[in-house]
Parts: structure tokens; sequence; C-alpha cells
């Protein structure tokens, strides 16, 4: 279980950066278990049971909601709207994959350490 609870023996939270990985291994390396709209108890699943199947239990909040919300701007979405951008009738799993890998992208941007900017003496 994924919980924001520090107690001893808690399981640690997982990074924004992990929940999009595990949710993006959900589908499979080649979006095999992808599908639009929701895929029920077989193992294909949209992008919103991702969440679900990766055992992303602080989904409404914590990381698991920095996640999401990422990925729905950056979809271009309303917040909550994943799943009607998921289930477009054009929408294939390549572009899932890509949008997964930009918010990724977007996370690892974000937790490198920004360079110092060096003084020029003009002396």
């Amino acid at each position: 279980m994924i919980t924001g609870n520090n107690k001893p023996g808690a399981a640690m939270e997982k990074t924004v950066k992990e929940v999009l990985q595990a949710t993006l291994a959900v589908f499979g390396p080649n979006g095999e278990n992808w599908v639009r709209g929701h895929g029920g108890d077989n193992p294909q699943c949209c992008s919103v049971t991702a969440f679900y199947r990766a055992k992303i239990d602080n989904f409404a909040e914590g990381s698991g909601s920095d996640a999401y919300r990422l990925l729905c701007r950056l979809a271009k979405t309303k917040e909550g709207s994943l799943s009607k951008w998921n289930d477009r009738p054009k929408r294939k799993f390549a572009d899932v994959k890509k949008l997964w890998e930009r918010a990724i992208k977007s996370c690892s941007r974000s937790q490198m350490p920004r360079k110092k900017k060096r003084k020029v003496s003009h002396d």
C-alpha cells in the first residue's frame, strides 16, 4: 500500500515520477493492456483504471493526484477528464504512451538541480 504515512513500518508514498512509471507499466510494453473505455475485470484498462491497477491507493491526494493532474494539464483537458481524452475514437496507445513519457520527462527536469550562474569578473 502506498501512503503518505511516515510512521515506522509504513509504506513510503511514491513520487509523481514513480506513479507515472507504475501506471505506464500497467499498459504493457506495447500497449496490449490499454483500451478505450473501461477495461473491467479483464487485463485491459484505460488511463484512469491504470492508477488502480498500479495500486496507487492515494489517487485522491498526494503524488497519485499530482500525477493525474499533470497528465490532464499536458493533455490540455480539464482535471477529471482524462477518461474522455483516453476514450476519443481516434486515440491510439502511441498517444497515451507519448503523454506519459512527456509527464515523466517533465518530472525528471523539475527534479534536476539547477546550475549555478557563474559570476563573470570584468577586472
